[in-house]
């Protein structure tokens, strides 16, 4: 089991649900009702490699830190439909302040209405992003445990890719929360160049990440979302020549991604920094393909955050790959101190 690079420490107990450990503090989620039961508190054993098991949850949670998740639902009306609490249950589950959602594929009018249905406890407030463009496509969304100072819906400033409502960004006291669903490189590669040149997606996403910090004095961002790129020869099941022409592991991308986001934007990539470097951890499985029960993943959803905000700050970072309802599975990091609100 990991301890964080920031100095949590610590090994999970196996399978238990992470608690916030104050002996007799009262618990900050209601009760989930007995129609809600944790199908996965308790996941059943894996074979050895079957799971990235270093990349597992680490438990107990320190009262003050704050726990973001972020998910790829494949959208969520068809994620309620199939599980009414799905949403519910992981943020109970994960004792979670925050839930990032990737391609929730809602138009504006709908957003409202799906809202009410999240099963969220209450107070809890929902940031949205929407396609324009398309509907039934992208969209973003940020639940946060406490409204935000400030929410940013505008995108990075890239036409092409604001109308997708791929980025979104609240503003809480310590730090900022954003999340991007990047776009697809697409059959046939036709959507590289935006995803990779010089006025493309990954250097306007890296710039907006800049100017949310800049804004705020200098308050670092904390980077959660499907980026669709597995960086290394590991984050993915097979490595191969066939691969590395398809999107997502193309040479250009994985390029990319180093140069604008972690070295331009000087960010880090959270859960890499604390697993073994040749160590599988997958997020993505493809259903037509059947890779979950094979465990032949992708590994395309990250948090990234500032350098030295991770290591002082990011106690753990993980991945649930036992979470059902999309063929992505939830990943998420814990932060010493919580976000003052």
């Amino acid at each position: 089991m990991l301890g964080g690079g920031g100095g949590g420490g610590g090994a999970a107990t196996s399978g238990a649900a992470p608690q916030k450990a104050t002996p007799g503090a009262p618990a900050p989620y209601p009760a989930l009702p007995p129609e809600a039961a944790h199908p996965y508190a308790h996941p059943p054993p894996r074979p050895p490699g079957h799971y990235c098991p270093a990349a597992q949850r680490l438990a107990p949670v320190p009262d003050d830190a704050y726990v973001a998740l972020s998910w790829n639902v494949a959208g969520l009306a068809g994620l309620l439909r199939k599980d009414a609490h799905a949403l519910a249950r992981l943020v109970a589950t994960e004792r979670a302040d925050c839930l990032c959602l990737q391609e929730h594929k809602l138009q504006a009018g709908a957003t409202a209405g799906v809202e009410a249905s999240l099963g969220l406890p209450p107070g809890w407030h929902v940031s949205w992003a929407a396609s324009t463009a398309r509907k039934g496509y992208s969209g973003v969304a940020i639940a946060t445990r406490h409204a935000p100072l400030a929410v940013v819906r505008e995108g990075v400033g890239l036409p092409e890719a604001d109308g997708e409502g791929r980025a979104l960004a609240v503003e809480l006291p310590r730090f900022w929360v954003a999340t991007a669903y990047a776009p697809n490189s697409g059959e046939g590669l036709r959507r590289l160049g935006f995803r990779v040149g010089d006025g493309g997606w990954d250097a306007a996403l890296a710039a907006w990440v800049g100017r949310l910090s800049a804004s705020s004095g200098g308050k670092p961002v904390l980077l959660g979302g499907d980026l669709n790129v597995a960086r290394h020869p590991v984050d993915i099941w097979a490595p191969d020549k066939a691969h590395e022409k398809a999107a997502g592991f193309t040479p250009q991308e994985r390029a990319s991604f180093a140069a604008r986001l972690l070295d331009g934007a000087g960010l880090v990539d959270c859960l890499r920094r604390r697993i073994p470097a040749d160590m599988p951890a997958y997020t993505y499985w493809s259903y037509r393909a059947g890779g979950r029960p094979k465990n032949r993943g992708w590994r395309l959803d990250y948090f990234l955050a500032p350098a030295a905000f991770d290591a002082d700050a990011v106690l753990d970072a993980f991945q649930l790959p036992h979470v059902p309802g999309s063929d992505h599975c939830p990943v998420g990091v814990v932060v010493r101190g919580g976000a003052g609100e």
